[in-house]
């Protein structure tokens, strides 16, 4: 496999935020345990698809489904959720948070690339939506200043820490799947192994 590989062009792998998080490090580094000849070149592109369908990357880590009857998709986790705060807020003296507890509180949502919309609360209040964004660099930024407060993916709490932010763990939200995707007519020789080892992380740590 390895001299198969020699010589190849970096693997371009695209993400909205967050990579995979916790698992992000340990898959490159894996990777190039194991192929050290061949480049994954992670860059991340704000953009659902991670910048898939526009051409820029090989393979996508997205936490949507993908649109397309030519791209194929593989599970790889599902996250939970956490509620970000600003540090001064009151909610982080309760120390972990249910829907419920946000219906009286304001909303600062990345509407392009995120992955939460009022229809996390099915039942009851919701919250008021202070702000949208498009990018997470603006999201916390809202947050941080206390315009509102924000639900995301435990992986973004993991990845982007920021010191005016505090994360709480959101008990009865609906967890959010974590999907490689890549067009099915993607003949990159290193692409087929790098799903695999991504999944072979991924399943080491759930075992």
């Amino acid at each position: 496999m390895r001299s198969d590989l020699q010589r190849v062009r970096a693997l371009r792998v695209g993400h909205a935020w967050s990579a995979v998080g916790v698992y992000t490090s340990e898959i490159l580094r894996r990777w190039q345990e194991v192929h050290p000849d061949v480049e994954v070149r992670l860059r991340r592109v704000d953009d659902p698809a991670g910048g898939l369908t526009s051409g820029l990357s090989d393979v996508a880590i997205m936490r949507t489904h993908a649109r397309g009857r030519n791209l194929h998709e593989e599970l790889l986790v599902m996250e939970p959720r956490v509620v970000a705060v600003a540090t001064d807020n009151p909610l982080t003296a309760v120390g972990e948070v249910r829907l419920a507890d946000l219906a009286d509180h304001a909303l600062v949502i990345n509407s392009f690339s995120g992955t939460t919309s009022l229809r996390l609360w099915q039942d009851g209040r919701r919250p008021v939506v202070a702000v949208e964004v498009d990018t997470l660099d603006d999201w916390q930024t809202y947050i941080a200043a206390g315009v509102g407060l924000g639900v995301t993916p435990a992986s973004t709490a993991w990845m982007h820490p920021h010191s005016e932010i505090t994360y709480l763990p959101l008990r009865d939200a609906p967890p959010v799947p974590v999907y490689l995707v890549w067009a099915s007519n993607n003949q990159h020789p290193a692409l087929r192994s790098f799903v695999r080892l991504a999944r072979d992380v991924v399943a080491e740590d759930a075992g």
